[in-house]
């Protein structure tokens, strides 16, 4: 099928534009295979009214009904012919439809122009022109010929050249009515549209005003909201203006208050300054009566001494009284100082009465006094004596004895520290202080029980040195003889470096306290500055070898406080950890009774201990007559016992074993309480137990050296 052809069948009406331009051989081909677009129901009652009207029906022949195979006319096409159709009346028809076309279009030439632009256009490739060229106003009328085919039929060849004629001028018919059905369709579509955009503008320009009428609605509802909250703001505003008035009218109430609570506090004040005042007044004259009263008295040496003591009491009290009076810091009087200014005034007035009963008591026993006056007398001094004894504290007198012995070991300490300065100062001395470093450390540092001749070896090197004898470094022998800031500062040297090694190697291994005990006792008889600034220099380090426990000073810092306590303080000023200073102080304390319980070298018969195991014995007894410190006075207590308990035990027999009791059965309990970690409580009561079980006697301290260890 055609471009053509299918187009019209697919498309809708209005879809094709037509043109004038038309092949007429291409027409008749594609009217042959065309049928007629499907109508509605209306348009189908009116096209078969008009087919009546013309005398037509729908045609159902073609010229190949007339011929036959070899193109002649049959028989059959002329019957066919007579009884279908009439050639006379479908001219007629045509004639009078091509009236009526003219009449509604006056020129012929633009009947057939019927070309309608169409809004969408499927196929632009396709000519929709339609019968411009067959219009049977642009072609020539054939003319008749005379050529009959059959004379029975009565049918010419003009005729059938007539039958092309009719049957184009049908396709005109029809073309033409599609185009006026297309024209009428597009007139109505275009008045649709144009309708359809006034109700779209009218429908719009209702929209807007209702748009419009509600901006201007929600316009005049914010107004209302505005002006609505503006009233409120307003209404709270003066609210708040009332509070605050009201506030204000409270605070300058209050004020009142105050100032009236002030007066009245004023007066009182002044009331107990001047009651205050004449009570001071009261005391000092009953202290002019005591006074007078007593300088008045004949018997005044024979009056008990608590008159003398009444009379100091009352000199102090009023001394004190009118300091404080003088320097007006009695300008306020609390309810306390009148208390005791009434209690001082009574006590004043019974001193009196009292002083004034002793006189009279005094002159009527003076005679039998007299008889009595050795008694008396032996028994005021064992008055004096049993209150001196009874003012005594051990603890005070402990800590007296313990500060002494701190204060003589520093300013020795201070004293050696400036000297060493000096020479350490000097510029010109340092290879010289080089070597001698080199010279103490390198024997301390081997210092080791590996052997008794290893260990004197290294005792023997230090006591070199520090005698002034030649002694090898490296390469070079250096020797102290010729200077004495020298000495001082090798001899300090050597005390520090021992500490040293102490705090770093027994506080990881206890039993390496005893080799350098050894040579600390060896030095120390030799030499006893030594053993002095060891004992400064392990004090400094452990303040619980004496044993002091420091308290923190006014103004003191924290870094100090904890120093003064043995504690390191690191790089970001943090405080050591519990455990390792409890470890560390262990690990002096360890060393410290190691120097006790190691015999020194023999020099002669009466060779004595520079540092024996009494000074446990003194470490002990000052440390139950002080409150106890949380964990280290019980890790110091038990080191203590490990070193010296054996020798403690062959010393001191029954009466360390009376020491024992008391430090568990009443000791023990204050350091439980006091304790921070329980195992070191925990450990010291382990032993204890253990000691008591055995009847005092403790085994020898691990690692100790044999009494003939040096000597062998």
């Amino acid at each position: 099928m055609s471009s053509v052809s299918k187009l019209l069948r697919s498309s809708s009406k209005g879809q094709l534009t037509y043109s004038r331009k038309f092949d007429n051989n291409q027409l008749r081909e594609e009217l042959d295979l065309l049928s007629s677009p499907p109508l509605s129901r209306p348009h189908q009652e009116k096209n078969r009214s008009l087919n009546e009207s013309f005398g037509l029906e729908s045609p159902s022949f073609t010229l190949q009904d007339f011929t036959d195979k070899s193109g002649s006319l049959t028989d059959d096409s002329n019957t066919k012919t007579q009884s279908k159709l009439s050639f006379r009346s479908i001219a007629q028809a045509l004639s009078d439809l091509d009236d009526e076309i003219e009449k509604s279009n006056p020129s012929k030439e633009d009947v057939f122009d019927t070309s309608l632009p169409v809004k969408s256009c499927q196929s632009p490739d396709v000519n929709t022109s339609i019968l411009s060229s067959t219009s049977p106003s642009s072609q020539p009328k054939k003319q008749a010929t005379s050529c009959p085919v059959s004379p029975q039929f009565g049918i010419t060849t003009s005729a059938i050249l007539d039958e092309e004629a009719v049957w184009g001028s049908i396709a005109q018919l029809r073309v033409l009515k599609r185009s006026m059905q297309f024209d009428d369709h597009e007139r109505a579509l275009s008045f649709l549209m144009k309708s359809k955009e006034e109700e779209l503008e009218r429908k719009i320009n209702r929209m807007v005003e209702c748009r419009e009428g509600r901006v201007k609605q929600k316009q005049d509802e914010c107004l209302a909201a505005t002006q609505s909250k503006l009233q409120r703001l307003k209404e709270d505003h003066v609210k708040h203006h009332k509070k605050i008035h009201t506030r204000q009218q409270e605070i300058a109430r209050h004020k009142e208050q105050l100032e009236e609570e002030a007066r009245r506090r004023r007066e009182q004040e002044l009331a107990k300054f001047n009651e205050w005042k004449a009570l001071v007044g009261d005391i000092q004259s009953n202290r002019d009566i005591f006074a007078q009263t007593l300088n008045g008295c004949a018997v005044k040496d024979r009056l008990p001494d608590k008159v003398e003591k009444y009379q100091n009491v009352l000199d102090k009290v009023c001394a004190h009284l009118t300091q404080k009076l003088s320097s007006g810091a009695t300008s306020s009087v609390t309810d306390e100082q009148l208390a005791k200014a009434r209690e001082d005034k009574e006590k004043s007035h019974q001193v009196v009465l009292i002083l004034k009963k002793c006189i009279v008591d005094a002159e009527e026993k003076k005679k039998s006094e007299d008889a009595q006056k050795e008694q008396e007398t032996k028994k005021k001094e064992e008055e004096k004596k049993l209150e001196a004894e009874a003012a005594q504290d051990l603890g005070v007198q402990s800590l007296a004895y313990v500060l002494n012995e701190f204060t003589i070991k520093y300013k020795l300490l201070s004293e050696v520290d400036k000297t060493a300065q000096a020479f350490i100062s000097n510029t010109d001395m340092k290879k010289f202080r080089f070597d001698l470093q080199r010279a103490v450390n390198t024997p301390i540092n081997a210092i080791s029980p590996v052997s008794g001749s290893h260990l004197k070896d290294k005792l023997r090197r230090l006591h070199a040195l520090l005698t002034g004898q030649l002694v090898e470094v490296g390469n070079k022998q250096v020797s102290l003889n010729n200077s004495q800031e020298g000495k001082i500062f090798c001899e300090n040297l050597v005390a520090k470096m021992l500490v040293k090694k102490g705090e770093e190697q027994v506080t990881s291994n206890h039993e390496s306290a005893y080799a350098i005990a050894a040579v600390i006792v060896g030095l120390w008889v030799e030499i006893p500055i030594v053993g002095d600034l060891f004992l400064a220099h392990l004090q400094a380090f452990c303040p619980y070898i004496l044993p002091l426990y420091n308290t923190r000073q006014e103004g003191q810092s924290t870094e100090d406080y904890h120093r003064s306590l043995g504690y390191k303080i690191m790089e970001d000023n943090s405080v050591e950890e519990q455990d390792k200073f409890l470890h560390r102080m262990s690990g002096l304390m360890h060393l410290y009774c190691a120097c006790m319980v190691t015999s020194p070298l023999p020099k002669g018969p009466q060779t004595q201990h520079p540092l024996g195991v009494h000074n446990a014995w003194m470490w002990l007894a000052r440390t139950l007559n002080m409150e106890p410190q949380p964990d280290v006075t019980a890790s110091m207590v038990y080191d203590v016992l490990f070193v010296t308990g054996h020798f403690l035990f062959l010393e001191y027999k029954i009466q360390f074993v009376k020491l024992l009791h008391i430090l568990y059965k009443q000791y023990l309990p204050k350091l439980k309480s006091v304790s921070v970690t329980k195992s070191t409580v925990g450990r010291l009561e382990i032993f204890l137990e253990s000691a008591l079980q055995n009847n005092g006697k403790i085994e020898p301290p691990k690692g100790l050296l044999p009494p003939n260890f040096l000597l062998s």
